[in-house]
């Protein structure tokens, strides 16, 4: 089961509400999944992707991401002169929610470029 407080602090509070006493436990599995990857593609976020992990400004802009995740895990990984690969970020995020069932899942989410690859967030949208 994921890290039920850090998967909470990731969602609107309308929705956490309703979660906690109907959400099924594979609904919330899944939920964290998808919470993981939009995490984690955030962080891969750049031309390269994961280039916070060596552009000092997105680094500090990840830093200060309205996403808990997002800025504690940008922490972990740090700004080294390093792309963060989606290995890396996959280890952090898997780690972060307690998701480890979940690692090819996530793993295969943000290796694909496909996905959505962008720093706005729901509110800005």
């Amino acid at each position: 089961m994921p890290h039920a407080n850090r998967l909470l602090a990731e969602l609107p509070r309308d929705m956490a509400t309703w979660l906690v006493p109907h959400a099924s436990a594979e609904t919330i599995e899944a939920l964290a999944r998808d919470v993981a990857v939009t995490v984690g593609r955030r962080l891969r976020f750049g031309d390269p992707p994961g280039e916070g992990g060596w552009n000092h400004a997105l680094f500090d802009i990840l830093r200060r991401d309205p996403s808990p995740a997002v800025r504690h895990l940008a922490g972990e990984l740090g700004c080294a002169d390093r792309t963060w690969t989606a290995k890396a970020v996959t280890r952090q995020v898997v780690a972060y929610f307690e998701l480890f069932g979940g690692w090819k899942h996530v793993y295969a989410r943000l290796r694909d470029r496909n996905g959505h690859n962008s720093l706005a967030t729901d509110a800005a949208a």
